[in-house]
């Protein structure tokens, strides 16, 4: 019926509690650069909120088949240096940097053979443009 007011079905859990520092994956959870964007691989974050619901030898579920391999991989090499007791953080921000750095040269090479100019010229115009913004 047109018009029908609805309840809306109230949280029983609190939005702002976080998990406590024994919780599972607490370590890894707090060497994480969750202050950047776009930076913490999905992998990393299904798997801390998993375990933190499920326990911490619970095994999250695979990713799914449109899962990024180089995100697969920025997600190993984290757990890796975590184990090894090196940055994670440090090392995802390094990666992402590179990352960055990757996809403007794809850019700038597309936009020089779409447009017939050099790829420096290109790479000037994004960086213009990034200026802009």
């Amino acid at each position: 019926m047109e018009g029908t007011r609805y309840r809306a079905i109230q949280p029983q859990q609190s939005l702002t509690e976080v998990n406590p520092p024994n919780a599972a994956n607490a370590r890894l959870s707090a060497s994480l650069p969750w202050d950047k964007i776009d930076v913490v691989p999905q992998r990393l974050a299904d798997r801390i909120l998993w375990q933190s619901v499920f326990g911490r030898g619970s095994t999250p579920p695979p990713a799914g088949p449109n899962a990024s391999p180089a995100e697969r991989a920025r997600a190993v090499g984290a757990l890796r240096r975590l184990r090894r007791g090196d940055s994670a953080r440090r090392w995802l921000l390094r990666s992402a940097g590179e990352e960055d750095e990757t996809r403007e040269k794809a850019a700038a090479s597309l936009l020089a053979l779409g447009s017939g100019i050099t790829t420096e010229e290109a790479e000037e115009r994004l960086e213009e443009l990034e200026g802009e913004e």
